[in-house]
């Protein structure tokens, strides 16, 4: 079906070959998507992507859905286990999970409280920062219970699962944490380097944490044990999202439309243009689905098979614990949660209760929806005035994209007609419309990168006397 290699000479026979992305079926001659091999996804604002950038041909990327309407897809998380993707659909409120095989989207929870989101397939748990109350909350997609894993003082503003070493890793301003689910100790790493930690990527294969760092321009490395972050690219774009395939490090910058990497070993840069699939008014994110070649994953799975009736947390090497959401407490048999309510708590209505700082935060905790009743606006904002701005519909975003040219709120409140003129530094170019600054290598690279399309206005190209002069110049 795609590539045919004849056998040496006498042999009349052949031997068929396939893409790097694909495998032979069982009849040995055409190539198919296979499960068990790794793939790099790419969500833009509105459809999520298959990519395949070391793939030989023209074929680097390959539709695999649309994101129902209203859409704004903010966050991806898929696995290494299953073909399920899971994602924030900010303009229906809600987070939707897809199957890469069949194509079917469900939803899974509603709300508009949802930031970066990451999921633990060894014990089927769903994470994700939730905005309002400023904390990472787990989310038990076996039994539907809810339980805040990391309390902060300040937003974190990137949060990622790695289930090789069964650890939660959280970015916030000046720091990562690791955090053990059910042991109150955290370990922070703390470094004056991290402004901007919005992205985070663990690498088996160099046993490292990856830190973007948008604010900084650069990508940080935390090896794993250590206490120091070094930097490993800085001087780049404001990178937003990364991921890690067969000791490749790709990563999406804010504004950009192309996709590049470097090897996890050295710094040598490549890229990929994907501006006919996204645009720099695109939210653009990476994942990756299934198990990536360089991964050796002996994870615990014990949660699979335990019985616990709300949350299931996998130990280091093997066995669980159970835990239970607030105002529950563990039963005897040390698996089934029940009803323990504290004093000076909001009460539901229904036997259920909260904490009072949870009533009128924007996320709903009640089920029958008590805690957030006759709520006002004023009450809904919670953003970190340190690091972020808010929006006019309450969202929050990275104080460094207000006015940046790029809508970044839901209500694109932040790109308002009283914005000042953008001043790019040395090595940007300032588009025409002064919203928006661009490299300068991408000037006149046959791609629009400035919104307005300024960046490839008036470009007259000159090829030397060996290339080929296209008619387009």
């Amino acid at each position: 079906s795609h590539v045919c290699l004849p056998k040496p000479i006498p042999s009349t026979e052949f031997t068929c070959t396939c893409p790097s992305h694909l495998v032979l079926d069982s009849a040995g001659t055409a190539c198919e998507d296979s499960s068990l091999t790794s793939t790099l996804l790419l969500s833009t604002s509105t459809h999520i992507y298959s990519l395949h950038p070391q793939a030989i041909g023209l074929t680097s990327h390959q539709a695999m859905g649309s994101i129902p309407s209203p859409g704004l897809l903010t966050s991806l998380a898929a696995n290494s286990v299953d073909s399920m993707v899971y994602f924030v659909n900010r303009g229906a409120e809600q987070i939707l999970a897809m199957d890469r095989e069949t194509g079917s989207v469900n939803p899974v929870m509603y709300g508009d409280q949802f930031g970066a989101i990451s999921y633990d397939p060894f014990s089927n748990n769903l994470f994700w920062v939730d905005v309002h109350k400023m904390s990472v909350v787990v989310h038990s997609l076996s039994s539907s219970a809810n339980m805040v894993a990391v309390s902060s003082t300040s937003s974190p503003l990137s949060m990622v699962f790695v289930p090789e070493k069964n650890r939660l890793v959280v970015g916030e301003n000046g720091k990562i944490s690791i955090v053990q689910l059910g042991n109150p100790d955290v370990q922070e790493i703390v470094s004056y380097k991290l402004s901007s930690p919005g992205s985070l990527v663990y690498s088996a294969q160099a046993d490292a944490v990856f830190i973007g760092d948008a604010a900084s321009r650069a990508i940080y490395r935390w090896d794993w044990g250590t206490e120091e972050v070094v930097p490993v690219l800085e001087n780049i774009g404001e990178v937003v999202s990364m991921a890690v395939k067969d000791g490749l490090l790709y990563w999406v910058e804010k504004s950009g439309t192309s996709l590049l990497w470097i090897s996890i070993y050295n710094s040598e840069l490549s890229w990929l243009p994907i501006n006919d699939i996204a645009s720099p008014n695109d939210l653009l994110h990476l994942s990756l689905s299934g198990q990536d070649a360089s991964s050796n994953n002996s994870a615990n799975m014990a949660c699979i098979t335990a019985h616990c009736s709300h949350l299931c947390f996998n130990e280091d090497t093997s066995g669980h614990t159970c835990s239970c959401p607030y105002g529950m407490s563990l039963s005897r048999d040390k698996m089934t949660c029940q009803e323990d309510c504290p004093d000076n708590v909001f009460s539901c209505g229904d036997g259920q209760c909260v904490p009072q700082s949870w009533k009128c935060d924007g996320t709903v905790d009640c089920t029958n929806q008590a805690d957030e009743v006759n709520c006002t606006m004023v009450e809904l904002a919670r953003c970190d005035n340190s690091t972020q701005s808010t929006c006019d519909d309450g969202a929050c975003i990275l104080s460094s994209w207000w006015c940046d040219g790029d809508n970044d709120c839901p209500d694109s409140s932040d790109e308002k007609e009283d914005c000042p003129a953008l001043v790019c530094g040395e090595d940007r170019f300032s588009c025409a419309d002064k919203r928006q600054c661009v490299l300068a290598h991408w000037v006149c690279d046959g791609g629009e990168d400035c919104a307005d399309g300024s960046d490839e206005a008036d470009c007259q190209v000159s090829c030397p006397a060996e290339q080929f002069q296209c008619e387009d110049r």
